[in-house]
């Protein structure tokens, strides 16, 4: 184990370049048709974060962590409730305000990963990927707040360049420790 980040009974390899696969699919259909990705993106973002949530907080309950590390996913859990929460339960809200409240998610998740990966940095194998994924993150999330986009075929275009490329990130880095063991959750 040594220094390892997670010490999972299974290699997360090849779940961590299914998932990366999946957001450059994602990308790609969302430069095909980018109406259609904003419909489904606010009708299905709340329920995604919930799930998410739901996921980070058994895993810092039941999964296999390092010292500390079970606070950080509490506090992102809590956020992709809080987050996810608004928008099921604000339709009009999360209609008119989208593109600003996934900002403000994503500043706020990637700003939290970016900390967290400056204190686990000497736990954990390939940190660099997570910084690299998390600082990409806040870039495109404060994009999503600061301009305006003038119609929602930009927010999709942009939400398909940002999956894309997380995608890609994903993708290196299970090809990069396909070997050893993954450190899936570091990087959600």
């Amino acid at each position: 184990m040594g220094n390892n980040y997670l010490a999972p009974a299974f290699k997360t390899g090849p779940l961590l370049f299914l998932v990366g696969g999946v957001f450059i699919s994602i990308g790609i259909v969302s430069l095909i048709a980018p109406m259609s990705l904003f419909i489904h993106l606010i009708r299905y973002s709340g329920f995604a974060l919930l799930i998410s949530g739901i996921f980070l907080l058994s895993y810092a309950f039941a999964g296999p962590t390092v010292l500390g590390e079970a606070k950080w996913l509490i506090t992102e859990s809590i956020i992709d409730l809080l987050f996810g929460a608004t928008l099921i339960f604000n339709p009009f809200l999360a209609a008119i305000a989208f593109p600003i409240i996934i900002g403000y998610w994503i500043c706020i998740r990637s700003g939290l990963r970016i900390l967290w990966t400056i204190f686990m940095r000497a736990r954990v194998k390939g940190w660099i990927f997570v910084l690299g994924a998390a600082l990409i993150s806040f870039v495109f999330g404060f994009i999503m707040i600061r301009f305006s986009f003038e119609n929602r075929n930009s927010v999709s275009i942009a939400v398909a360049v940002f999956t894309i490329i997380i995608g890609f990130i994903y993708v290196l880095y299970a090809i990069t420790f396909r070997k050893k063991e993954s450190l899936l959750i570091a990087l959600m």
